[in-house]
């Protein structure tokens, strides 16, 4: 069953509780909350009789931006990357298929496709998310399985073994106006961070959170 309340900031929270589930969302018009509210049903007596509730991949990949990524670190790459996947010139060939229609093969044509553009590493974090993705259209009764899981990866990237040549650091240093004395400027505390980082080892968040003792 759903109820909808109208909040002081003027949107709306439909609340659904149905066969022991209980989920809750705010949206900006009542029809709006209403849509969800009964997609939501439809859902969980789908799962509960054990079918797929047909949605639109695009539709899925939607919902996990509104629902699932705000509760991870990394929200706003993955909500721009979803739009990115859900964009007409760069986007998923298959984003509008149903959830569960997409195959291995689908996503094994898109890697090869993307493969000559980008590098195998910005492929595999989108396959990271899209993983994700599905897995959480299984949990929500929109597909049967995971079809990332039976797609190869594009193979990993050879590491890197290239050191920095003095030339170049001075360069850097000289463009952040970096001097023998303490910073005045952001620019100059790059500076020392960048030093900091060559002659320790710290990756970046490590040197920023650093603090004289």
């Amino acid at each position: 069953m759903a109820a909808y309340r109208k909040l002081p900031s003027g949107l709306w929270r439909a609340e659904v509780f149905k066969q022991g589930v209980r989920k809750s969302s705010t949206f900006a018009t009542k029809a709006a909350a209403v849509g969800w509210a009964t997609q939501v049903e439809a859902e969980i007596m789908a799962r509960k009789r054990g079918q797929v509730v047909n949605r639109p991949l695009r539709s899925v990949l939607e919902r996990y931006a509104l629902e699932v990524s705000p509760s991870k670190k990394n929200e706003r790459w993955e909500q721009t990357r979803i739009k990115f996947l859900c964009s007409d010139e760069y986007g998923l060939p298959f984003v509008d298929k149903p959830a569960d229609d997409v195959a291995p093969e689908d996503v094994q044509a898109w890697i090869r496709h993307r493969l000559r553009g980008v590098s195998g590493a910005t492929i595999d974090r989108d396959l990271n998310l899209l993983s994700a993705v599905f897995t959480a259209a299984v949990e929500w009764g929109n597909a049967n399985s995971n079809p990332v899981s039976g797609a190869k990866r594009p193979p990993p990237a050879k590491p890197r073994d290239r050191l920095i040549a003095w030339r170049e650091i001075k360069g850097v240093l000289r463009a952040l106006g970096w001097k023998r004395q303490a910073p005045v400027t952001l620019q100059q505390e790059a500076g020392f961070a960048f030093l900091m980082a060559l002659h320790t080892a710290m990756r970046a968040s490590e040197a920023c959170k650093s603090r004289k003792l």
